[in-house]
């Protein structure tokens, strides 16, 4: 009876209207009760239309896709959902990435035993797998070029949601990619929660911070590389703002001014919060230890 629920909220100005809370909360329409989205990205926008691409989660089919959803800034309505990715095991975090007039798209699938990489054809609206960037179980695995390196950030299974961040680089988008770094975080703040940005200036990595809730708030760290590695300095920390979706906070990700965010809540909220007050009842009366909460 605890089953989760995710909201999108679109942010116009990006990273400052998040800071000021200016977002416009995105209603699933006529998706509402049948499923949710979560892990976007923002495929293209115009004074109309933004084309997301999400984790479609239908609670019947009980497992993620891949969809591209459709929102309406009229009334800020999800209006349609196309399926483009439909695998046996869990997909998630639609990563988008651009190049030479391609898009590519990586979903997380660690359940397949890899990182899949897959090119958008925008005529036909499929996706078409073209090869597999690493072999590793990477858990919202993200591409950041500088240069002629590409650099690979991701935690990874059995380990996705703690403090330890690799990182690794390869020549070409292709790969191969070799590890170079491991970054060790004092809290568990190493899994992204969406590609690095720029603001003002700096760059900016989005990260989930899931010390005791899974998902629970993201960390915005700006990032610097000296000396042949990166550094990551926390510099705001964003909770969910909304009186509903009260539970946690796991993606950003911004394209040109425009940003998309994801907030958590319970598809039967008044149940799920009788369980999480019993919860904590029995952990306060210390008959058993508080885990990480999915």
């Amino acid at each position: 009876m605890k089953e989760s629920a995710w909201l999108l909220g679109i942010c116009l100005n990006g990273f400052e209207d998040l800071k000021s809370n200016q977002i416009h909360w995105v209603s699933n329409g006529k998706f509402t009760g049948k499923k949710w989205f979560a892990d976007p990205f923002i495929l293209d926008y115009d004074s109309n239309h933004i084309n997301l691409l999400v984790e479609e989660f239908d609670y019947k089919v009980h497992r993620g896709r891949i969809a591209k959803i459709t929102i309406d800034r009229a009334d800020w309505k999800v209006t349609d959902c196309l399926i483009l990715l439909d695998l046996p095991t869990h997909l998630s975090f639609p990563m988008i990435w651009r190049e030479n007039n391609e898009i590519y798209v990586c979903p997380e699938n660690y359940a397949s035993g890899g990182w899949n990489i897959y090119r958008y054809d925008r005529i036909n609206e499929t996706l078409e797998k073209v090869g597999q960037l690493s072999d590793q179980k990477l858990t919202d695995a993200t591409l950041y070029q500088d240069g002629n390196n590409y650099w690979l950030l991701s935690t990874y299974d059995p380990r996705p949601n703690g403090s330890e961040l690799t990182i690794w680089r390869g020549s070409s988008l292709m790969g191969p990619y070799t590890e170079t770094q491991r970054v060790l975080f004092p809290e568990n703040i190493a899994r992204n929660a969406g590609m690095m940005f720029t603001y003002k200036g700096k760059l900016i990595r989005p990260a989930q911070e899931s010390n005791h809730v899974y998902g629970h708030s993201m960390s915005f760290q700006e990032v610097t590389y000296n000396n042949g590695e990166f550094c990551f300095k926390e510099i705001y920390r964003f909770c969910t703002p909304h009186p509903i979706y009260d539970v946690g906070t796991h993606t950003y990700n911004q394209y040109c001014k425009m940003a998309v965010i994801d907030v958590k809540g319970y598809r039967h909220r008044r149940i799920a919060q009788i369980i999480v007050f019993l919860f904590k009842m029995v952990v306060t009366l210390g008959l058993k230890k508080l885990p990480v909460l999915k």
